[in-house]
């Protein structure tokens, strides 16, 4: 999530109220959660005695809901044991994974074994993309947002911006900025990308992998458009729909200026206008709209780039050229270490004015970190390191939840305090390049190595359980000869239950492998 809509939608319910109400709204249809499936339910041992384990292997198609799994024993249609699991007494993530029954008071008798993932709401993040639509691949997407605007005709719409374009899965694609209504389909599908790259339909964006770099949906609906390469640094500016595009700031430059040979543009009295620009983050309209970029050409005070800026540009204004305003400098107290380097990703606000910027950098300097900032540009704190690195960020404000996208396929999550972070999902490795949330929760995430758009649905989210039975019944028997070890009351070995086993003897064969189990090639039974 790139722009904030918490505030700015307020202000344009407040000023354009009458107009809304005259504005067909589409339908916002989401993508369906897929019911869990259990499958692969195998027991490591089929005859036991009463009061042994007995390990249930099982895989899951995705996260339990929050009603964790259910273990149960049967006999025909009747339940003799139920064993109720809920993290962290199981794994109840996508995948194989063991749990342990205690068989004690068990009658001797053959056993159905069902495990059961109960119908409830999600926990976590649960992946729902349909990997078969060829809508949801791109060759090298380096950015995502989706339009949560109520009342605009492009509610729940998400934009994908595609870097370079190539042969992906069931479809090749080309530069520019690619379009899906919220249910997957294509608003537009006789013209795709919406709004293509230079090289086809008169369209705006250079040859290189990062232009178009990240899009981001604003508060009045436009797309803004963040292009990360020395020939057009800057922002183009669009509507919802890809009809009219233009450039926002210093395009190619403003009248009297120029542009150096590394992408700043400056204006005809040589003060830097823009450069290079990863991401933007838009709060208002009208006269108050602001954009915050993090722009690495320019360079502030300390003579160090990749700082943080203001543009105060009122709504309708195009072609901008006037010089903005520093709001983060670039360096640490020693006024020599910067806090993030040219390879700095991503920028959000909270409610609150705080700032959040991401830097993927992986050598020198800062690596790897993520950082807030208060309202004034001051370090706050930086995220504990989790050894990935980091791109995109998202926030739910009003939830106080922050994503963020890293490599090898991790998504992590935090809250606007960002003292700790957790791993939420891992989409199967590749380079999550960015991520945003939708207004109902959900996130989307592009990943430019695995070439997809992935969908995930948001904590609390409906979930249907699914259901799976061992393949092998489990027989609970009496105590058999062969077993025993010379300890105990009655020098027979005692079960965790005071259960007693073997045969009322010690011989050979016990010996050998009461030796066994002391260098640990058998264990005790």
């Amino acid at each position: 999530m790139h722009s904030n809509s918490l505030v700015p939608a307020l202000r344009l319910r407040d000023a354009f109220a009458a107009v809304l109400l005259l504005i067909p709204v589409t339908s916002w249809a989401k993508p369906s959660i897929p019911p869990i499936t259990v499958t692969n339910v195998t027991l490591d041992k089929t005859s036991i005695q009463a009061g042994q384990t007995v390990q249930v292997a099982y895989t899951l198609s995705q996260p339990a809901s929050s009603a964790g799994i259910l273990i149960e024993l049967l006999t025909g249609a009747t339940v003799a044991k139920s064993f109720p699991f809920l993290p962290p007494a199981v794994e109840t993530t996508a995948g194989a994974h063991t749990a342990l029954l205690d068989t004690n008071g068990l009658a001797n008798a053959s056993y159905t074994v069902r495990v059961t993932a109960p119908s409830g709401s999600t926990a976590g993040f649960i992946n729902v993309t349909d990997t078969a639509n060829p809508l949801l691949h791109f060759y090298n997407p380096r950015g995502v947002d989706v339009n949560r605007i109520t009342g605009s005709p492009a509610f729940g719409r998400i934009y994908v911006s595609e870097g370079a374009g190539g042969a992906t899965t069931g479809r090749t694609t080309v530069q520019g900025i690619y379009m899906l209504n919220s249910d997957l389909t294509d608003p537009f599908p006789d013209v795709e990308p919406k709004i293509p790259n230079s090289g086809a339909n008169g369209g705006e964006f250079a040859s290189s992998a990062n232009s178009p770099f990240r899009v981001t949906v604003g508060p009045d609906s436009q797309l803004y458009i963040a292009d990360w390469s020395d020939p057009h640094a800057g922002l183009f500016i669009s509507d919802p729909d890809g009809n009219q595009v233009d450039d926002l700031i210093a395009f190619p430059n403003p009248d009297g200026g120029q542009r150096s040979s590394g992408g700043l543009t400056l204006d005809a009295s040589g003060n830097q206008i823009s450069g290079s620009t990863s991401s933007v983050w838009v709060e208002g309209t009208g006269a108050s709209r602001k954009l915050f970029v993090t722009c690495e050409d320019m360079l502030g005070p300390l003579g160090n780039d990749a700082d943080v800026w203001e543009y105060d540009i009122p709504t309708g204004q195009t072609h901008w050229g006037t010089p903005p305003t520093l709001k983060i400098e670039n360096m640490m107290a020693d006024g020599v270490t910067p806090y993030f380097t040219y390879t700095y990703q991503d920028i959000v606000r909270d409610s609150a004015g705080n700032f959040y910027v991401t830097d993927c950098n992986d050598g020198g300097g800062a690596v790897n970190e993520a950082y807030k900032f208060d309202s004034a540009g001051k370090l706050v704190t930086k995220l504990p390191d989790t050894g990935a690195r980091y791109f995109g960020i998202a926030i739910d404000d009003a939830h106080n939840r922050i994503l963020i996208s890293g490599d090898s396929g991790q998504l992590f999550q935090t809250d606007k305090s960002f003292t700790s972070v957790r791993q939420v999902l891992n989409v199967g490795g590749g380079t999550n390049r960015d991520v945003a949330f939708d207004a109902a929760g959900w996130a989307y995430v592009v990943n430019s190595t695995n070439e997809q758009l992935y969908i995930l649905a948001g904590p609390g989210e409906p979930v249907t359980g699914g259901a799976a039975s061992a393949a092998a019944t489990l027989t609970v028997i009496s105590p058999t000869p062969g077993d025993v070890s010379p300890v105990g009351s009655t020098g027979l070995f005692t079960g965790p239950f005071g259960h007693k086993y073997g045969d009322g003897k010690v011989d050979v064969t016990d010996a050998v492998y009461v030796l066994k189990i002391a260098a640990g090639l058998a264990s005790i039974p």
